[in-house]
């Protein structure tokens, strides 16, 4: 059996200086990139280098992205922006999720609450409150196909927040 390794990334902490600015439009303030800066010396460290990365289009997702492109190993041929995971919910997370290539082991989703944080639970069968944001969550599944992922929960494996990185150093 081969395993399917979904890693989910909610975008780093934006701005909210500007009330006028579209929500789609707003960038990451300095707490975000001071949490990208951190997350992505870990991300580093561990190693964890997804086939694919899917980002949302929303410019703090993008913001993210690019803050953690190290980390991930993020270039041309392994990124794709997908417009439809700005304010997607956990079916259509889903949806986007069985979509992909079984040639695909490791998937990374770079989006948003609350769709990434209910996905995780109806994933994994925990009760995670809330992703935070710029938070890593990674769920293992022994299953060829993307499609399979919901026949049974996954094992999750992983859970990065820049607080409690903060807390260790």
């Amino acid at each position: 059996m081969t395993t399917k390794t979904l890693t989910l990334i909610r975008h780093a902490k934006s701005s909210w200086s500007d009330p006028n600015l579209q929500d789609k439009l707003r960038p990451l303030n300095k707490r975000g990139l001071r949490d990208l800066s951190r997350m992505n010396a870990l991300l580093q460290h561990l190693h964890l280098k997804p086939d694919l990365i899917l980002c949302s289009t929303a410019k703090r997702a993008l913001e993210t992205l690019e803050g953690l492109r190290q980390g991930l190993d993020a270039n041309d041929d392994n990124v794709k922006f997908v417009e439809q995971l700005y304010e997607a919910d956990s079916p259509h997370l889903l949806s986007e999720i069985t979509l992909r290539p079984d040639s695909v082991s490791h998937l990374a989703i770079i989006g948003h609450n609350p769709g990434l944080t209910d996905l995780i639970n109806q994933l994994s069968g925990l009760e995670l409150g809330n992703l935070a944001t710029c938070a890593i969550a990674q769920i293992r599944f022994e299953c060829e196909h993307w499609s399979d992922i919901e026949a049974q929960p996954g094992t999750f494996q992983l859970l990065l927040s820049p607080k409690a990185i903060a807390a260790n150093e």
